[in-house]
């Protein structure tokens, strides 16, 4: 009797482990790609604000812009101006 409990209590614990480790590895993956696709979104909205002020600087410079016109003729919202005025002062 002692026997065939503990081979079932054994089994138990193999079986609670195994199922543990699954949704361990599962919630782990998920976490793992939501925060890649954070880092990720985060990463290309960093290129594209430097492309953006590489370009507004590339019209002044080229057409003899103020920052105001080259931001406005690549139609940049006058709302969103001064984040770009920050970097190319």
């Amino acid at each position: 009797m002692c026997r065939a409990f503990e081979e079932t209590r054994k089994e138990g614990i193999a079986i609670g482990l195994a199922q543990g480790l699954e949704q361990g590895l599962l919630q782990g993956r998920e976490q793992g790609l939501a925060q890649g696709r954070e880092q990720g979104l985060a990463q290309g909205e960093e290129k594209a604000r430097k492309n953006m002020i590489n370009i507004i600087r590339h019209l002044m410079k080229s057409q003899n812009l103020t920052s105001e016109a080259a931001m406005d003729m690549l139609g940049i919202p006058t709302d969103q101006q001064a984040k770009y005025m920050e970097e190319l002062n």
